[in-house]
């Protein structure tokens, strides 16, 4: 499992472990998204499918990094995904009416910009109630990964404006950089 996320949900005393695991699918099975339970942080039970993606789903392949949150009394899943030929990686959000899922879509596709290279987003609710996605812009497209942020409509579905830039990496002192020639500037 790679990019592990474990949400704690008190109401159950209960540990939901969520992460890449099935990012491509396997054989003739599509990528999906599982869930461990348990009690504690050390014992676990599964993996449970929390997301089977429906026919006609945008997100085809590379399944990444899920984080679950609780908004509203409903479950969110923001997660990214690669979308067909031609269309670039982004992250969506998913539901559902418990951390275990089943997730459904929920955004209306990425809420990263389409014509970006995204992936990673993570939730974030300021002290005045604005709800935001944090997430990179990744750096397979930029050359230095930068560190974004959208504000999210109130009900989750899309973006609300331009995203702004928290983070550039080229502008950090501890920056180094690939000694490869074939990536160099």
């Amino acid at each position: 499992m790679r990019d592990p996320f474990v949400f704690s949900y008190p109401v159950e005393n209960k540990y939901y472990l969520f992460g890449t695991t099935f990012a491509d699918g396997i054989g003739d099975q599509e990528p999906i998204f599982e869930v461990y339970v348990g009690d504690d942080l050390e014992n676990w039970e599964g993996p449970y499918v929390a997301f089977q993606p429906p026919k006609g789903f945008w997100g085809v392949r590379h399944y990444w990094a899920p984080e679950v949150f609780e908004i509203d009394g409903k479950f969110y899943m923001f997660a990214s995904f690669k979308g067909g030929i031609g269309e670039h990686r982004g992250t969506g959000i998913l539901v559902a009416d418990h951390p275990a899922g089943p997730y459904v879509p929920h955004s209306n596709g990425a809420i990263t910009p389409k014509e970006w290279e995204c992936l990673d987003g993570t939730f974030y609710e300021d002290e005045e109630g604005h709800r935001w996605m944090i997430y990179c812009h990744e750096w397979t497209q930029e050359f230095e990964g930068k560190i974004k942020a959208t504000r999210l409509t109130e009900d989750l579905k899309e973006s609300k404006g331009e995203s702004i830039e928290i983070l550039n990496a080229a502008h950090m002192k501890w920056i180094r950089y690939f000694g490869d020639p074939r990536i160099e500037k």
